[in-house]
């Protein structure tokens, strides 16, 4: 066959030199060469993907006749096989499987079902040379609006230049072109980074403290139709003097003297602008503030999981075919409560702010099996889910119960080693009810702050104990047990009541609420440790919260009970 194609090439040769046509680009010689040409591409193409699946199945087999040949090993050879293994987290389910449009994860269910005996796992790392997510190289950070190269075209256009005239997969060309169009790790802004944080001397309902300089600057973007971000941090600037720092022209000098490491050509030419301004250097030169990307900045995640308690009523979720009528949807929810005497709430719940610590050792005879964990989540119809700006159309009554209710109930679910709950073992529970802590106001269209909120569950020294933010911090001890292992109280002991949920998990404050006193100032939100502890094992049993770090770091021990 060889032999065949390097002949039909020589003849083809010899007819080009034979013709009388000047063009080397018509005429039967160069046709035939081309086709012949062609085929041998196509050929070679060929080979090379029956060769790549050859490798890669020859690969595949040598990893399950390593598995065998390690399960009759010693078990110092088992632990090696582990440890040669355990980087199978790395596993990236939605990459693509080497180039081609299908992903990793639906190459190894092909694999699962079409080669006998062969499990997930064994699969998943006979594949993980194709999948492992290299966070340099991959899809996911292409910056398609980021410039190709020096040219005057984006990188988007260039991928869907090769995806015609190359006949490239839109993922074949993005990954050619990584290399020139790799997402930054942050993203940059004219704003300096304190603004976003600055409070002016402006105060409302929802910020007694002040109101955020950012909140002012998107109000006068919807007053001034037109004027960029960049105008409305200038114009909030200059009329509070709190606001300084998101000015754009002149934030810089607060982190820098000179100008000598600022980046040229700064355009400043907006509506609010001063045309005869003579600080001509500055309109020409400044600073830019980086803001490093989640995804950059952000811990290795190794097990991730979405808690959603089963126990909160399906009434009281927000239903998926309304995500594009919130607005609608909320205001809704809003008028019935507020129409309903009997209604102490606004029908919706959202559950957030998950705090989770290991069961006591104690404790974990009275639980079910594989009980590892019990969560804390905050269940209230308040939320920060939606952005201001993008609900305009919102009455302002029915805003200001969305950020801010009276009601945050208390959600305790217990977890397995894998973060999954156990089914049957997640409550909504109300102390601020059930203990007559309610203020006043509360189940009318009473706007302010509940009683309870932000819980957080710590284990100190084998001993289980729930936080939360009051008007001063307070902290309690609870008991978990099933049902079948329940108690009746002591004195001076609580079961909390459960609102939604099954019966089988039976929560006891062990004793009344006690407070952290914070040095004379309002905390909030304390991080609570106990020693003895792996860095100081002989130290004698205490409890200490960290109460501030911020101007000063203050640790104070407690005695919790």
């Amino acid at each position: 066959y060889i032999l065949l194609i390097l002949y039909v090439i020589f003849v083809a040769l010899v007819l080009i030199h034979m013709e009388d046509a000047p063009k080397v680009d018509t005429g039967p010689a160069h046709h035939l060469l081309r086709s012949v040409t062609e085929r041998v591409g196509k050929a070679e193409e060929w080979a090379s993907k029956e060769f790549d699946a050859l490798v890669h199945y020859e690969q595949f087999l040598g990893q399950q006749k390593h598995l065998n040949e390690s399960s009759t090993a010693t078990t110092a050879a088992k632990k090696t096989t582990v440890d040669e293994y355990s980087e199978l987290f790395l596993f990236c389910g939605d990459c693509h499987w080497k180039d081609s449009l299908i992903t990793c994860d639906e190459r190894v269910a092909w694999e699962v079902e079409n080669h006998k005996g062969v499990t997930e796992e064994q699969s998943k790392k006979a594949n993980l040379i194709h999948c492992v997510r290299p966070h340099d190289l991959h899809v996911s950070d292409f910056c398609g609006s980021c410039q190709w190269k020096d040219m005057e075209f984006d990188c988007d256009y260039r991928v869907a230049w090769e995806v015609t005239n190359k006949k490239l997969t839109k993922i074949e060309a993005q990954k050619r072109n990584l290399q020139y169009c790799k997402r930054p790790p942050y993203i940059v802004s004219t704003l300096c980074g304190h603004c976003v944080r600055a409070l002016s001397n402006m105060t409302s309902k929802m910020y007694r403290s002040g109101v955020p300089c950012y909140d002012i600057m998107l109000r006068r973007r919807k007053e001034n139709e037109g004027i960029s971000l960049f105008g409305a941090a200038k114009l909030v600037a200059e009329e509070f003097p709190e606001c300084a720092q998101c000015h754009p022209e002149k934030c810089w000098k607060g982190y820098f003297d000179d100008l000598s490491m600022s980046i040229e050509g700064l355009e400043y030419n907006d509506n609010n602008d001063d045309a005869n301004n003579n600080d001509g250097e500055e309109h020409k030169k400044s600073y830019l503030t980086k803001y490093w990307r989640f995804d950059q900045s952000a811990p290795k995640f190794t097990n991730p999981t979405t808690l959603v308690l089963p126990s909160i009523p399906r009434e009281f979720r927000i239903p998926p075919s309304r995500f594009a009528d919130i607005e609608n949807f909320l205001t809704e929810k809003f008028e019935e409560f507020e129409n309903n005497n009997d209604t102490k709430h606004v029908p919706i719940f959202i559950e957030y702010n998950p705090g989770i610590t290991p069961i006591p050792m104690r404790m974990k005879k009275y639980l079910p099996k594989y009980s590892a964990y019990i969560v804390a989540l905050r269940v209230t119809p308040a939320n920060n889910c939606f952005k201001r700006e993008d609900m305009l159309e919102l009455p302002q009554k029915v805003w200001d119960h969305t950020m801010m209710s009276a009601t945050n109930l208390l959600g305790l679910a217990i977890l397995d080693e894998d973060y999954e709950m156990i089914k049957g073992y997640d409550i909504v529970v109300d102390p601020a009810t059930q203990f007559g802590f309610q203020k006043d106001g509360y189940g009318t269209t009473y706007f302010g702050e509940p009683t309870f909120m932000d819980y957080r569950l710590f284990t100190l020294n084998d001993n289980l104990y729930l936080h939360a933010n009051a008007d001063v911090t307070v902290v309690t001890q609870l008991d978990l047990r099933s049902k079948e292992y329940g108690r009746k109280p002591r004195k001076g002991q609580f079961l909390l009541d459960i609102v939604y949920g099954e019966d089988n998990l039976e929560v006891t404050m062990l004793h009344d609420f006690n407070t952290i006193w914070s040095g004379g100032d309002r905390g909030k939100n304390f991080a609570l440790f106990s020693v003895p502890n792996q860095t100081h094992p002989d130290e004698p049993d205490a409890v200490y919260a960290e109460v501030d770090i911020n101007p000063s770091h203050n640790v104070q021990q407690l005695y919790l009970d």
